[in-house]
């Protein structure tokens, strides 16, 4: 998330990892709404993303919204709120991976679909387009950061479409807090504060199966 999130310095400090620490700094409920056509191809997915009570209090105080700190935004506050996640860098993956086979499948940037706040806490809503994917054969999704700064999880669900099946594989914590270790003990200190690519590691897997046609 450090890697698009354009916000001020507030955010800008807060966003600087270290290799000392093996935790998350940001943590984001997800949900995964895959969509197909009419010919069981998978061609695009919609992402929820609700961000913890901390991070989005700080997304808040950087955009100067809910000053009587009532847990309520105006009209005009949601729509200065709308699409802040959503000014991505080249390069950047969205924290979503998609394979079909050994292949990874290309997905677009995001289009907004809406933005809210509840229980002081923001969601927001993306749909990205898929090229690449085939039907009738199972796809791989994951949702992580590599660098583990932010930690997802499926707390939102999958929802899948009629006539598909969902089989998720919970990550083994355990390894990959060992690959944790074994990579910072491996790696010297990185003075711009680089964190191992470990995430993938703690990302659960999704395997839709469709029925084709």
């Amino acid at each position: 998330m450090k890697r698009f999130l354009q916000t001020c310095a507030t955010l800008a400090c807060v966003a600087l990892p270290s290799v000392a620490t093996a935790h998350p700094h940001i943590f984001i409920e997800t949900g995964l709404k895959p969509v197909l056509d009419d010919t069981g191809r998978l061609i695009g997915i919609e992402v929820s993303w609700r961000y913890d009570e901390l991070y989005s209090l700080l997304v808040l105080e950087d955009k100067g919204l809910d000053h009587d700190y009532d847990g309520k935004l105006t009209e005009d506050e949601m729509s200065r709120l709308k699409g802040f996640d959503q000014n991505w860098v080249d390069g950047y993956a969205g924290d979503l991976f998609i394979h079909q086979g050994e292949a990874e499948l290309t997905l677009g940037p995001p289009e907004g679909r809406g933005t809210s706040f509840e229980d002081g806490k923001i969601t927001s809503i993306h749909y990205r387009r898929i090229e690449g994917a085939a039907p009738g054969h199972p796809w791989l999704l994951q949702a992580y950061d590599p660098t583990y700064y932010t930690a997802y999880d499926l707390g939102l669900g999958v929802d899948a479409p009629e006539g598909c099946e969902v089989k998720v594989t919970q990550a083994d914590l355990d390894r990959a807090y060992t690959l944790v270790e074994e990579a910072l003990y491996a790696t010297p200190a990185d003075p711009e504060g680089n964190f191992p690519e470990v995430g993938e590691a703690f990302a659960d897997k999704v395997e839709l199966s469709c029925v084709s046609g």
